[in-house]
């Protein structure tokens, strides 16, 4: 359902944003579109240490997992759950829900909507393409290394305004609900109701390319809506 992201940032941009440094700046690089379908890495903050932006690999893992990235991701997707639907009988949910929250942060995510007869994708982000927070899960393999996955819910009213055939949306907070989202002190269940009152920030969509589509091709000017509302007739 969401399975790219876009992360133009710069570091300082990041650091700046959340008020807390980078634990490893020479691993951020910006991204036009990052895509989870491949092995990906995302900068996140951890309920483990919330003063400090890490990197998870987008797709969460079980940490017994033998085999590779790839072959959980082709039977399962763990890049975004909808939490609504988790299965709290699965442990690899059930604990990172209550001790394995975590914040993603990005500069945007894409929709798709229908106009005269055809999909067209979106991006939205917010204005500038500043940085902004998306709930998620992690949990921290044998060998060292953190998986994570995106949260999504069904869109707030604000949110509904976006272009999205789908009814879902990525679950956004903004700095005060970050902290409480990844407080130890808080079990899942103590923070239901934040997914539903959260303040909803200021979010923008515009058209980009229809070669978004193809072949995954991706290029620098991609996200330029000027460049592309002519192309798509679209205002």
């Amino acid at each position: 359902m969401f399975y790219k992201l876009s992360n133009t940032a710069s570091v300082e941009e990041i650091e700046d944003s959340f008020g807390i440094p980078m634990e490893f700046p020479k691993i951020s690089k910006p991204a036009t579109v990052i895509n989870g379908l491949e092995e990906s890495t995302l900068p996140i903050i951890t309920m483990d240490n919330s003063k400090l932006i890490s990197f998870g690999i987008w797709g969460l893992l079980p940490q017994e997992l033998e085999d590779n990235w790839k072959v959980y991701q082709n039977l399962t997707n763990t890049l975004n759950l909808i939490i609504e639907q988790i299965d709290y009988k699965n442990s690899l949910y059930s604990k990172a829900l209550d001790s394995g929250r975590c914040i993603v942060i990005t500069t945007g995510f894409f929709t798709s909507a229908l106009h005269d007869g055809k999909m067209y994708p979106y991006h939205v982000h917010l204005k500038g393409f500043k940085p902004f927070g998306i709930a998620g899960l992690y949990n921290k393999l044998e060998d060292g290394f953190i998986t994570c996955a995106i949260l999504i819910n069904k869109s707030t009213k604000k949110m509904s305004q976006l272009p999205n055939i789908s009814t879902y949306m990525p679950i956004v907070f903004d700095r005060k609900d970050q902290a409480h989202w990844l407080n130890k002190k808080f079990k899942y269940e103590n923070l239901r109701n934040l997914l539903g009152s959260h303040t909803s920030l200021e979010f923008f969509a515009h058209p980009v390319s229809k070669e978004f589509y193809d072949n995954d091709l991706v290029y620098s000017n991609i996200l330029d809506s000027g460049a592309f509302k002519k192309f798509l007739n679209i205002s």
